[in-house]
């Protein structure tokens, strides 16, 4: 494994955090809220956990579960690390050509 567990990226408000795609490929359990893009992404309880904004409250109750649970965090690791290989510039660009050809075909 890498040097570190878990991201923390309780943001309020991201068009989209790349940086938790980039913690996911490097085997990181991403905590985070739903206002960071990751909505499609992160799976709550499979790759990480999301958390409402402004909760310091949920955040600590959530890096303490990891904390506790060595196994539970593995896991969620090394989902996130699969996680994170199906969302590849290959896969983005695939996807934004068939959504232009759809626009185009209308």
């Amino acid at each position: 494994m890498g040097l570190h567990d878990v991201l923390a990226f309780p943001s309020l408000s991201e068009g989209f955090g790349l940086v938790i795609l980039e913690a996911m490929s490097r085997g990181m359990a991403v905590i985070t809220t739903q206002n960071t893009g990751a909505v499609g992404i992160l799976r709550d309880g499979v790759d990480g956990f999301f958390v409402p904004i402004r909760s310091a409250e949920a955040l600590a109750e959530k890096l303490e579960v990891l904390a506790g649970d060595r196994d539970l965090l593995r896991s969620m690791q090394e989902s996130a690390r699969k996680r994170a290989r199906e969302f590849t510039w290959e896969r983005y660009r695939a996807l934004l050509a068939g959504a232009v050809a759809e626009v185009l075909a209308a």
